[in-house]
This record gives structure tokens, C-alpha cells and sequence, in this order.
């Protein structure tokens, strides 16, 4: 393999997300949600984001991570790790069109800390998509299995 094809296999690896939805400005994803979040209070403590843990980080800013399943078409289960604002986006779906009825599109704006906002709105009724609905059921068992037991949320960040 020469430099210029592996490189080119590290973009299309780094695009993909791997396990992971990654939204760049502009991206957009369309799925549905398949399982139950996990969340966690996390800080940054100079070099990576971490599990809080109140001995350890007095001072500290604490944020909320929220580690949501979505099943992508053609792609699979995906995490997507998401904070509090997006949460609450992702709660009012829930509430007023419900999870199990509609394929919801995610989306980002911006590219810095400062300027980004997340979206989450509905996109089409599963119902509209011949053999969705199974797949998306298939899926979410294989969520339901992969949940974390007991508060094991390094299963998911």
C-alpha cells in the first residue's frame, strides 16, 4: 500500500466515524434513535475529557455527556455522543413525535466551540421506508444488548 492510498483509507476511516457519529459544519445524518442514553458527568482536565470525579476534580468545570444509540441506514448502530442542549432537542422529539415512528436528521452548524449548534428534527415516518421498520427493530435488540450494566459507561465513552 503507498502513502497516498493509506492516507486516503485514513480519510475515508475518519469520515465514517467509526463507532461514532461525527458531524462536521454542514454535515447532516439521518436515523433513528434505537436505545436508551447513558449519560455522565465528565470534565476537561487539560488533556482529554474524563470521567468527574468530585476528590479529584475540585475547581473543575463539570459538564453532561449523553451517549445516544442511532441506528444509520446502510451503516449500522452508531453512538452519538452528545451534550445537554442537543439532549434537550432530542427529548422534545421524543415527547411530541415519539421515537419509534420517525427517522430524525441531525445536524451541525458551526465550526468552533463558540459558533456550533446541533440540531435534531424529524425527517420521514419509518413507516414510508419499505423494510425499515425491521431493520431498525433488529437494530435496536442488538442496542438493547449493548447497553452498559450497572452504571458501565465506559462501554459507551
Amino acid at each position: 500500500m503507498s502513502w497516498e492510498s493509506a492516507e486516503k483509507l485514513a480519510d475515508e476511516m475518519d469520515a465514517d466515524g467509526g463507532d461514532y457519529i461525527r458531524l462536521k459544519d454542514g454535515d447532516k445524518v439521518v436515523g433513528a434513535i434505537v436505545g436508551a442514553p447513558v449519560g455522565r458527568k465528565c470534565v476537561w482536565d487539560g488533556s482529554s475529557t474524563v470521567d468527574y470525579n468530585p476528590d479529584v476534580h475540585e475547581g473543575l468545570k463539570v459538564k453532561t455527556r449523553y451517549a445516544v444509540p442511532v441506528y444509520v441506514p446502510n451503516k449500522g448502530v452508531k453512538t452519538f455522543e452528545v451534550g445537554p442542549k442537543l439532549f434537550r432537542d432530542i427529548l422534545t422529539c421524543r415527547s411530541k413525535y415519539g421515537l419509534d415512528k420517525w427517522l430524525f436528521e441531525f445536524s451541525r452548524k458551526g465550526s468552533t466551540m463558540s459558533d456550533t449548534e446541533y440540531k435534531c428534527m424529524p425527517d420521514s415516518l419509518i413507516a414510508d421506508a419499505p423494510g425499515m421498520a425491521a431493520k431498525i427493530a433488529a437494530a435496536g435488540e442488538r442496542a438493547a444488548d449493548a447497553q452498559p450494566r450497572n452504571d458501565k459507561v465506559e462501554d459507551y465513552f
